[in-house]
């Protein structure tokens, strides 16, 4: 299916193009039609060329917060691996969308009483 698909004279076609390729020179499977559908969705070369889906625009609807820590947001960065000297391995990144203000805390742990305790 591979070669069927990406050697010199295919075009990387679409999935039932490419099934009927391949069952035109001879080969069968109960699952082909499914098999040749994934595959050719599955090709990073194919979704690299494929056409984009243009939406049409709409305005931006900024939101308003009208009070500090009415809204915020928490982040968690994934284990750094190697851990710091203190054997800290974790980034907790608090946002305060009023005032657009961020802090970054290290964490060892990440539970319930780690994130408590910083707000």
């Amino acid at each position: 299916m591979e070669e069927a698909h990406t050697s010199v004279c295919r075009a990387h076609q679409s999935g039932p193009r490419l099934h009927d390729y391949v069952r035109r020179i001879g080969y069968y499977c109960l699952t082909m039609v499914h098999d040749c559908i994934d595959f050719a969705k599955s090709c990073d070369i194919c979704q690299l060329h494929a056409n984009f889906i243009h939406q049409p625009l709409e305005p931006l609807h900024p939101t308003i917060k009208s009070l500090p820590f009415k809204a915020l947001g928490l982040d968690i960065v994934r284990p750094f691996t190697p851990k710091s000297s203190a054997w800290y391995t974790y980034i907790l990144a608090p946002m305060n969308y009023f005032s657009k203000w961020g802090e970054v805390i290290s964490l060892r742990k990440v539970n319930e009483e780690n994130i408590d305790d910083f707000i």
